[in-house]
């Protein structure tokens, strides 16, 4: 969760996380979802649409 909100504004990938961490995307993404209780792809998404709610509420 934290490499997501560090890089939330890049390029991010399953199978990205899954290399740097050294774990195979199918076992990363069972795990993630298990811990989190949604996928990873959603995770990412909702978390970019909270982030772009803010700056579309804090930018005049």
């Amino acid at each position: 969760m934290n490499m997501i909100h560090e890089q939330y504004d890049q390029e991010i990938t399953l199978e990205l996380y899954s290399k740097i961490l050294n774990y195979h995307p199918v076992y990363l993404s069972r795990i993630f979802k298990r811990e989190i209780g949604i996928s990873f792809s959603d995770y990412l998404t909702d978390y970019r649409m909270k982030i772009a709610k803010v700056m579309l509420e804090t930018t005049i």
